[in-house]
């Protein structure tokens, strides 16, 4: 099973306010769908366990050219692309029930070693002699400078509602973070035309709040979570804005 796709209708609790779905809805489709592949092609979540590794995602970088809206039904598939060392690559493409490709993301993830905290090689852990590599879109993988200067920061809490499985806080709980920051800067509708995501460290829930801090110039977006006293960066994020 080289790709695997499945069909959303967006609801109205994905939806912001001008009815377009927000980016954490769609980032944790992207979780979904590529955790329901992993199982299938047998490198996921189970079989992790049973090694006592995991795979941490690092990097995502989405194109968009339209979100979908409330009611809209869509198509997202994903399949994998390239093994590179201790790091896969994985694609997705985002459709509209016409077929019109809607938006295209590429994400990066490394397998770990649970006990040396240390990156594995995917195929020296897993028979990955079965899995079909799709062709590559292509689209590169932004490195994300830390913010030197910025012009706005938050405190936001932490709640037991933001963990996930692997006792973190879910990776979709900073693309929250990062969206609530631009829509205090923006007052009207606009469109997103890019997310570049650094995943740095996990924070888990005794990290209590995370500090947001955020800049934004023209149309370009940029975010960095971190630890209250800015001591560790959980994840950078840029936004671009048509």
């Amino acid at each position: 099973m080289s790709k695997l796709q499945e069909t959303f209708e967006i609801k109205t609790y994905q939806c912001n306010e001008f009815g377009k779905m927000k980016l954490r809805q769609l980032f944790d489709c992207f979780q979904e769908l590529a955790g329901d592949q992993a199982d299938k092609l047998g490198v996921g979540y189970e079989e992790c366990l049973k090694k006592n590794c995991a795979w941490v995602c690092a990097k995502y970088h989405v194109i968009i050219d339209k979100l979908p809206k409330f009611k809209d039904k869509i198509i997202i598939k994903t399949y994998p692309s390239k093994f590179m060392g201790p790091t896969a690559i994985r694609e997705f493409k985002v459709m509209a029930e016409n077929g019109d490709l809607l938006i295209k993301a590429v994400s990066q993830w490394v397998l770990i070693d649970l006990n040396r905290l240390r990156p594995l090689i995917a195929q020296n852990v897993f028979d990955c002699s079965k899995i079909e590599l799709e062709p590559s879109m292509e689209i590169p993988i932004n490195k994300l400078d830390a913010i030197e200067k910025y012009s706005d920061e938050s405190l936001m809490n932490l709640r037991y509602d933001d963990i996930d499985v692997n006792h973190h806080i879910n990776n979709a709980i900073y693309i929250s973070f990062a969206e609530d920051a631009l829509f205090k800067n923006i007052s009207k509708e606009f469109d997103i035309k890019e997310v570049s995501v650094d995943f740095k460290k996990s924070a888990v829930l005794s990290d209590k709040q995370v500090l947001v801090k955020s800049k934004f110039i023209e149309k370009d977006f940029d975010c960095a979570i971190t630890k209250v006293d800015g001591s560790v960066d959980f994840a950078r994020i840029n936004i671009k804005i048509k």
